[in-house]
């Protein structure tokens, strides 16, 4: 008797413990989790694989400047083309002919914007963020971004005006009080934040004037700014080394865990990230998937591929019409899929009260862009891009959309520095192709690249219809390839890459 009590003693215990045994998923389970933490973490990951080619690996070609200073780049000339009318005296035995020839020369042209750019460490102490006062009528901005890839603060001439100020830029949970001559104190999601400084080139004339502006802006340390004792040096942190192909492991998880500990993850995501433990994925932790079955391996990577093969889908299914930037960061919080599509697309891209950007990859018949055809770009009367500040029109060859955008090697106009010719009916046709057009089309005329390429409209501090939706965007038509006004072709010229890993993945500026 006395045995048989202690036997169904061991078995409740065995089937307790049973019980509380923790449920081992199944694979399908583990390719859902897989794709939804994939999306999830995409922004976070890509702004990982900046961060280092920026600002750790001082020794890829990349590499700008370390974290808490800022990198000023050189102000970037847009390619623009010269076209001149020459005559050449030739001997034909003995009849002389006198015979016209076109020379076309690229040379360097004007641009819109110089950059700055800088990556914040916020764990041992706050970054004063210094920005120096423009004239009235210069468009600037300092966008803040955090790794979630969402713009959390802007400093600009939209917001601030032109009269500058100082931005206190803390960590999240910083304690403390505003020090004197600071304008606001700003408290980041994350630990570590991506900046971007835009200026407003103007007459190029003052070149000079525009780089002085920009070495005004400053990045210290409060205690540095304040005259006081630093705080403590955190622990050094081991980066992971980050490979572009590992990324499309189930290293990316490595990644992930490792920037997900500097992040501030709101209380409703908490149940996710629960859902996302049970694979593995968890702030700080090393990502260890060793102890899988080979089923479970398969899995996590179908999962991974399923992720991508969404955002894939998705660029698909936009490239029948015009993609739009600007969506305002708040409106992707919750949206993980089109959230890591726009990182996809436009890592930082900016909020739409500040740019909006129209990227046009097909024609309006959804054909895609190539420099051996010629396009028109159609504005209605009355109709042109609704902007306080100015808006400009660019083309770029199709290989840097997804690489390092280089301003040096695009084809640029705008409304600020062209003199554009209207129609009869007062619209407005801007001529996009390689060929020379005829005598009045030339003030309307844009170069494009060879081979494929895709067109970036922007809008700078666009007006009320455009963020209603209200406004059209104009249609690029393609238009008969054997125009008889064409005389001769543009090639744009090679351009050695440029050291401005802030533009990496993105020019939508």
């Amino acid at each position: 008797m006395k045995f048989t009590h202690i036997l169904i003693g061991l078995m409740t215990v065995f089937l307790l413990a049973s019980c509380h045994q923790k449920k081992r998923l199944n694979e399908t389970e583990i390719t859902q989790i897989a794709k939804e933490a994939y999306i999830y973490g995409y922004p976070i990951v890509e702004n990982y694989r900046n961060m280092s080619i920026s600002a750790i690996d001082t020794q890829n070609p990349n590499f700008v400047k370390p974290f808490n200073e800022l990198a000023v780049l050189p102000v970037q000339l847009t390619a623009e083309v010269e076209v001149t009318e020459t005559e050449e005296a030739t001997e034909n035995g003995n009849e002389e002919k006198i015979q016209a020839q076109t020379e076309i020369s690229v040379k360097p042209g004007k641009t819109d914007m110089a950059y700055g750019s800088a990556w914040l460490d916020l764990r041992r102490e706050p970054a004063v963020v210094t920005i120096s006062q423009v004239e009235s009528k210069r468009y600037f901005s300092v966008q803040f971004v955090d790794l979630f890839g969402n713009d959390f603060d802007y400093f600009s001439s939209l917001k601030d005006g032109s009269r500058g100020g100082r931005l206190l830029i803390v960590a999240p949970g910083w304690k403390g009080d505003k020090p004197e001559g600071i304008s606001r104190v700003v408290e980041s999601p994350s630990a570590f934040v991506f900046v971007m400084f835009r200026l407003q080139t103007g007459d190029m004339t003052g070149a000079e004037k525009n780089t002085k502006i920009m070495n005004q802006y400053k990045i210290e340390p409060l205690s540095q700014y304040a005259h006081t004792t630093p705080p403590p040096s955190p622990q050094p942190l081991n980066f992971p080394v980050y490979n572009s192909a590992k990324a499309k492991t189930p290293e990316f998880f490595t990644y992930l865990n490792f920037m997900l500990q500097f992040c501030t993850i709101p209380k409703e995501e908490n149940g996710m990230m629960k859902r996302f433990a049970e694979i593995g994925i968890v702030p700080g932790k090393a990502f260890d998937y060793s102890t899988m079955s080979d089923s479970e391996k398969k899995a996590l990577i179908d999962g991974m591929a399923a992720g991508q093969a969404e955002l894939d889908t998705m660029s698909k299914t936009n490239v029948k019409a015009p993609v739009l930037f600007g969506t305002s960061s708040n409106l992707l919080k919750e949206n993980y899929p089109y959230r890591a599509y726009i990182a996809s697309k436009n890592l930082y891209g900016n909020s739409s009260e500040e740019i909006w950007g129209i990227i046009y990859e097909v024609s309006a018949s959804n054909k895609k862009l190539n420099g051996k055809n010629q396009y028109e770009l159609r504005f209605e009367k009355n109709n042109l891009p609704p902007v306080s500040a100015f808006w400009s029109l660019s083309a770029y060859p199709v290989s840097q959309q997804f690489s390092g955008f280089n301003p040096s090697s695009s084809f640029t106009i705008s409304s600020t520095r062209q003199s554009f010719k209207l129609n009869e009916d007062g619209t407005l046709t801007l001529y996009l192709q390689q060929q020379k057009p005829g005598e009045e089309k030339l003030s309307n005329w844009m170069p494009v690249p060879e081979g494929r390429f895709f067109l970036l409209l922007q809008l700078y501090q666009p007006k009320e219809e455009v963020l209603k939706g209200q406004w059209p965007s104009p249609k690029i038509i393609r238009m008969n390839n054997s125009s008889s006004q064409d005389s001769a072709s543009v090639s744009l010229p090679v351009y050695p890459k440029l050291k401005q890993p802030a533009l990496i993945r993105t020019a939508y500026r």
